[in-house]
């Protein structure tokens, strides 16, 4: 529930309306002829011993060529190098040194290296710390971030810990969309937990919350609030909610429901089940490792006017075995957005990476790596969109 809940959290950027590409088109996203460039510029900078923002920038651009190109190994050999190079840096170039640990964690997700994922997010923190104060935006922003991470590898206390820490901290220093970024994530874990009360009394305040610059946390916390609802068996105010909601012009689609994301296989070694979402225990000595290697896809959709998802294409894919992809493609085509204000136009276009991995575990008695039995799917947006234009809160 809350993966694309907390997604609503963010600033909405502008995105203009999109033609569909024609069938012969490439789309921007998928980038092409890049690779050879970033890495001319890349080496030339290293080889003239370059100043650490132009390091960090060539770096950056290289290793985010080398992730689309589904070259993932190389790209963190990339960010590793840069991260040594600049990490005493950080006092004086605190965001652009964070921007090397954030890459870092991203690209850690996608190859299945929990504690890696984990440990670069608290670098982006460190970095931050060392040149800002430690209640300026970025840093508890990034501790927000923090804690989605460890949401995602399933450490919710430790989540919850680190999201009450950031929320005291930007309420403190009157930071008040901060503080309900950090409230609304909060909320949503506390409910998970069973905390029913203390999570509807962290949304309570943000509900009441009326100035425009508040009108997207607001928002999110209506429809968390209406989600609790139908947890707790009034299913008809969500619905009611979701029908009265528009994305207004320039801003991203707004996503409301999915349905879960469910792969499943057999293996044919021990017929044990794999799949999203569900723990399987093996013996070690029949530990069925899942084949997760080199398996990414570029998908690309229309969010259409009326919130449906239409013409969802793969637009490329790491040439694998693709029988995961299509109980992806199902829960693409199972998303609901808010309808578009604008009902005429022809919606938007938008392109996500996804991949297939698994945590990295070790054998009980051994310190064999292995991907641990459970599988998950990482998403990654890769649609481009220019910066915010001006304020959304319609």
């Amino acid at each position: 529930m809350t993966a694309y809940l907390i997604s609503l959290i963010a600033a909405l950027a502008a995105a203009p309306v999109q033609d569909k590409p024609a069938p012969d088109d490439t789309p921007t996203i998928v980038i092409t002829g890049q690779v050879d460039s970033a890495r001319r510029d890349y080496e030339a900078c290293l080889a003239r011993k370059c100043p650490p923002l132009q390091d960090m920038a060539a770096s950056l651009r290289y290793a985010e060529a080398l992730f689309v190109e589904g070259a993932y190994q190389d790209a963190r050999g990339v960010l590793r190098g840069a991260t040594g190079r600049n990490r005493r840096h950080a006092e004086a170039h605190p965001r652009e040194v964070s921007a090397l640990y954030r890459a870092a964690s991203r690209i850690a997700a996608h190859l299945g290296e929990g504690k890696e994922y984990e440990r670069r997010a608290h670098g982006m923190v460190r970095a931050l710390k060392a040149g800002l104060p430690a209640e300026a935006p970025e840093v508890l922003l990034a501790q927000i971030e923090v804690a989605r991470t460890q949401t995602s590898l399933g450490n919710i206390p430790a989540a919850i810990t680190v999201l009450e820490a950031a929320h005291d901290a930007a309420e403190r220093s009157g930071q008040k969309a901060v503080q309900g970024i950090a409230a609304v994530r909060l909320a949503a874990l506390v409910h998970l937990r069973g905390g029913r009360g203390d999570a509807r009394r962290l949304l309570a305040p943000l509900l009441e919350w009326d100035e425009p610059a508040m009108a997207q946390i607001r928002l999110a916390a209506r429809i968390l609030s209406a989600r609790f609802d139908r947890a707790e068996g009034k299913p008809d105010n969500v619905d009611a909610l979701i029908a009265t909601l528009r994305t207004q012009p320039g801003q991203a689609p707004m996503l409301l429901k999915m349905e879960p994301l469910t792969i499943d296989w057999y293996d044919p070694r021990g017929g044990a089940r794999q799949g999203i979402g569900e723990t399987t225990t093996v013996r070690a000595e029949h530990w069925n490792e899942p084949k997760v290697d080199k398996r990414w896809a570029d998908i690309g959709f229309w969010v259409r006017p009326d919130g449906s998802v239409d013409d969802i294409e793969v637009l490329r894919d790491s040439n694998a075995s693709k029988d995961w992809i299509d109980p992806v493609v199902a829960q693409i085509k199972s998303r609901v957005y808010a309808k578009s204000s604008a009902a005429d136009g022809p919606g938007m276009y938008r392109v996500e990476r996804f991949t297939l991995t698994a945590l990295w575990g070790t054998v009980t008695g051994t310190h064999r790596r292995v991907r641990e039995p459970r599988f998950r799917v990482e998403r990654l947006d890769m649609t481009t969109e220019p910066a915010p234009t001006g304020d959304s809160s319609g």
